[in-house]
């Protein structure tokens, strides 16, 4: 069973629409095209919704970025990569071991189709316990965002 919503961010192509790319054409070219007749169409879409997120709309179409709190946590298991600046996230003694774990949902390829879907359950992704790492997704993070005393659910 899948466990996930299809969407439509803006860079792929709407519901039901294929590509027809012919030989000497890009695939991003054929992209292109397909966004840019895609947004001349009226837009009668309601945007999508995710029982455990806000609503998805042209404002705010990063499901990253959902109210969920952000915890701190040791480094443990196979914490490997910030999710902020893709940096490697060293395993180091106490007290440098802290990271930031925040839940989040993302956009795949559908395995079949292709088609790019959210995810349905968050999964907890990691930031380096700096500021710009978690400024790159979280625009508005300020450590006060922080839940205290927590090590993550």
């Amino acid at each position: 069973m899948f466990n996930a919503i299809p969407v439509n961010p803006p860079f792929m192509y709407p519901p039901n629409q294929t590509s027809n790319i012919s030989p000497g054409h890009s695939l991003q070219t054929s992209q292109a095209t397909a966004y840019l007749r895609y947004n001349q169409l009226p837009n009668t879409q309601t945007p999508s919704c995710h029982p455990n997120m806000e609503c998805l709309s042209p404002e705010n179409n990063q499901p990253w970025q959902n109210g969920k709190p952000f915890y701190v946590c040791r480094i443990h298991g196979n914490i490997s990569r910030c999710n902020g600046c893709r940096g490697i996230i060293d395993k180091e003694p106490p007290p440098n071991d802290l990271v930031i774990m925040h839940e989040e949902c993302h956009y795949y390829p559908h395995p079949t189709t292709r088609q790019m879907v959210l995810s349905m359950t968050p999964k907890p992704e990691y930031y380096h316990f700096q500021l710009p790492c978690l400024r790159s997704k979280h625009p508005t993070f300020s450590f006060r965002d922080l839940v205290p005393g927590s090590s993550g659910p």
